[in-house]
């Protein structure tokens, strides 16, 4: 079932927030940086997600 923007932007919000967390905590190097890397691949989704939002609203 599709989601809307505002919810997807608000769990990558929270996806980068337990990532953050979990990267405080992790076990070693190893963990860390597939931790890292998972924060990369989400960088700037948030933003993008919003943009979309603004131009979407703004042909409503």
């Amino acid at each position: 079932m599709p989601i809307s923007l505002i919810s997807a932007r608000n769990r990558i919000k929270q996806a980068e927030a337990v990532l953050a967390a979990w990267l405080k905590s992790s076990r070693d190097d190893y963990e860390a940086t597939l931790i890292s890397a998972i924060i990369t691949l989400i960088e700037d989704v948030e933003e993008s997600i919003k943009e979309a939002d603004t131009k979407l609203n703004s042909l409503i």
